[in-house]
């Protein structure tokens, strides 16, 4: 049984609060969802509604796309794997920050 799963957030939005359109958002998801699956043997997208408190303390709502893989090896090293994943996220879309969420928790890449 896979009893550990990791998933990464999908910005819905680029430098902070701008708006991305829904087919380039899914475009990004599909590449982590590709990664996800190579990485892990699969994952699974849903779309949903995020919000969180920038550095300037503005409130950011926005779409997410949450693509979330179960696995079975070592917590650290899927974190480790996946954490590149988000980090490239986070740059390309300069972002503040692009959420992990594992069964221990969420961090913010």
């Amino acid at each position: 049984m896979l009893n550990k799963y990791i998933a990464v957030y999908i910005p819905g939005t680029r430098e902070v609060n701008i708006p991305l359109t829904s087919e380039y958002q899914d475009r990004l998801a599909g590449d982590v969802a590709g990664k996800l699956s190579a990485i892990f043997g699969g994952c699974t997208e849903y779309k949903t509604k995020g919000s969180y408190i920038t550095a300037a303390g503005d409130l950011v709502r926005e779409d997410i796309i949450i693509c979330k893989s179960y696995h079975d090896i070592d917590d650290i090293a899927a974190r480790d794997q996946v954490e590149s994943i988000a980090a490239l996220l986070k740059d390309s879309l300069s972002q503040e920050s692009v959420t992990i969420e594992t069964n221990a928790g969420i961090d913010f890449i």
